[in-house]
């Protein structure tokens, strides 16, 4: 992105049209890979509910790399199946280079390998694909491991992420179901076309299930027996298998009545627009987001004034820095120890004044020493003159068979009050000064 900003400047289009650009790529892969395994109107329905789907919307706009990496896992798909229908070294080989993009821009993206090697466990091809996909997917590994190996030492990063809620669960058991309940639609099962024999039973359900179950399952595991990790935007992805079999369900619909599926498919997806129309409102909405930083840098704008500073609480939203702190000085980091002193420091510490004996006497008490500050007077240490004191000190027993004794209250007897015994005691003793 820096040389995207270098080139076309800094502007929030040019945060945002990488993703979309990616999405829409991400989008008509969907729409081919349909297409492929179960006719050309299961196709247009993928290619159609991927666009119309809440959480690809969301990212889709956003400056970050998860719609990237779901156009990465989408061609990653797609050349796993021209692959097994036309086995070629070169397609091997760009498999192979797409996986390892997709495991640099987020390594999580490793997880689709994990559904390819479920799909070839449903196809059932001949043992030739499984040696070039072991080699391809061995290769991607190998290349991404020194990434997995440097992030083991920033697990810091993820701490902020809370144990997995219920209602996560829940969600990714609905579209799990989802998902299964159209992979039983005989359009999913069934190849479209003639595959060679080679391929063995390659169908739309063999390629989408694994994709849209197995990233999820096995993170959310994770999260599960070691380490919160599970978010949504993680395993962005998976929502293209989900798209692959709600598009051989619009499909099958499309074809079972008399009206041509061109019309059908139009009116589908009309209304699903409309009905999700509120939904896409408010993803491109501020409410939407965990973080106005816009609004929080008009509003530091407006009333930083002159030499103004910025102090971030807590000190983990310094993320927004770059937005927030555009022409304000960051109290926290104008200074550090292996830093020198920021040029606006500079200029008030050598104001005169603020370094006369007066001023350094009244901070003469303070523990901490900075660099480059004017040495400070010590105070003389009081020292002992008197030898410790001895007092005499009451210690009550409590006795659970006679009244407590209370002063607000009428006094008991003195038989019946608590037991006291004397007991001689140190007391630190009296610092004079000298």
């Amino acid at each position: 992105m820096h040389m995207v900003f270098e080139v076309f400047g800094d502007s929030l289009l040019t945060l945002r049209i990488p993703s979309v650009l990616a999405m829409a790529a991400a989008a008509s892969l969907a729409a081919d890979l349909g297409a492929r395994l179960a006719g050309r109107w299961s196709g247009l329905g993928a290619g159609l509910a991927f666009a119309l789907l809440p959480t690809l919307q969301t990212y889709a706009q956003e400056g970050r790399p998860y719609a990237m990496v779901t156009a990465t896992v989408a061609l990653a798909s797609w050349l796993l199946v021209a692959a097994m229908h036309r086995p070629c070294a070169r397609t091997w080989s760009a498999y192979a280079l797409v996986v390892l993009l997709g495991a640099l821009l987020n390594w999580f993206s490793l997880l689709a390998l994990l559904a390819h090697a479920a799909t070839l466990a449903l196809a059932r091809p001949h043992r030739a694909i499984w040696a070039r996909w072991l080699l391809a997917a061995s290769t991607a590994v190998l290349g991404a491991l020194p990434l997995v190996l440097a992030s083991q030492g920033q697990s810091g990063q993820v701490s902020w992420i809370q144990p997995t809620a219920p209602g996560t669960m829940y969600a990714v058991a609905a579209t799990i179901l989802a998902a299964g309940g159209c992979a039983l639609l005989r359009r999913a099962r069934k190849p479209a076309g003639p595959t060679p024999a080679a391929a063995g039973k390659l169908s739309l359900s063999a390629v989408a299930v694994p994709l849209c179950a197995v990233p999820q399952l096995m993170l959310l595991a994770v999260s599960l027996t070691w380490q919160p990790l599970y978010v949504d935007r993680y395993v962005l992805f998976a929502h293209i298998g989900l798209a692959l079999l709600l598009g051989a369900l619009i499909a099958t619909r499309a074809t079972s009545l008399p009206t041509h599926p061109r019309v059908l498919l139009a009116a589908v997806t009309a209304l699903a627009f409309l009905a999700l129309l509120p939904v896409a409102q408010h993803v491109r909405s501020a409410h939407s987001r965990v973080d106005d930083v816009l609004a929080a840098a008009t509003l530091v704008d407006a009333a930083r004034g002159q030499g103004g500073a910025v102090v971030f609480i807590p000190s983990a939203r310094r993320d927004t820095a770059p937005v927030t702190q555009a022409r304000s000085m960051d109290c926290a980091t104008s200074r550090s120890p292996r830093a020198p002193l920021s040029p606006a420091l500079a200029r008030h510490r050598n104001k005169p004044g603020n370094h006369s004996p007066r001023n350094a006497a009244r901070t003469a008490h303070h523990p901490h020493q900075r660099r480059g500050d004017p040495p400070r007077p010590q105070r003389p240490r009081p020292r002992q003159t008197t030898p410790p004191a001895r007092t005499l000190r009451q210690t009550h027993h409590h006795d659970p068979t006679r009244p407590q004794y209370h002063p607000l209250r009428t006094n008991p007897s003195p038989a019946s009050r608590p037991a006291c015994r004397q007991q001689v005691v140190s007391r630190p003793p009296c610092r004079w000064p000298a």
